[in-house]
C-alpha cells in the first residue's frame, strides 16, 4: 500500500502550541507519532513524507533513528524546513 503524510515536525517545540497538538512535550510526540505510523503502516508499505518530517534542530543521528523505527519504506517531498533531508 501507499501512504501519505505530512507536516510532522519531529523535535520542533513549539508546533506543540502552534497547531495545538495534545502532547506534553516532544518526546510523547515523537512515540505517539511512531506508533500511529507503525499501526497503520507495514514493513512493505511505503509512505510519502510531503514535507516538514523534521525540525531544523533535529540532528542526523536522531533523524536516521527515527527513520529506522517507522515501518516501510520512505519517499520525500522537501518542505520549506526540510534542510535536514537536502543535506543528507
Amino acid at each position: 500500500m501507499k501512504f501519505f503524510t505530512a507536516d510532522e515536525h519531529y523535535g520542533h517545540t513549539n508546533i506543540l502550541k502552534f497547531c495545538k497538538r495534545p502532547f506534553s512535550d516532544i518526546a510523547e510526540m515523537r512515540e505517539a507519532l511512531i506508533s500511529a505510523h507503525n499501526y497503520k503502516v507495514g514493513r512493505g508499505d511505503l509512505t510519502y513524507h510531503v514535507g516538514d518530517m523534521f525540525w531544523r534542530t533535529t540532528g542526523l543521528d536522531e533523524a536516521l533513528k527515527i527513520l529506522a523505527r517507522l515501518n516501510g519504506m520512505h519517499a520525500f517531498v522537501y518542505g520549506n524546513h526540510d534542510e535536514l533531508i537536502e543535506a543528507a
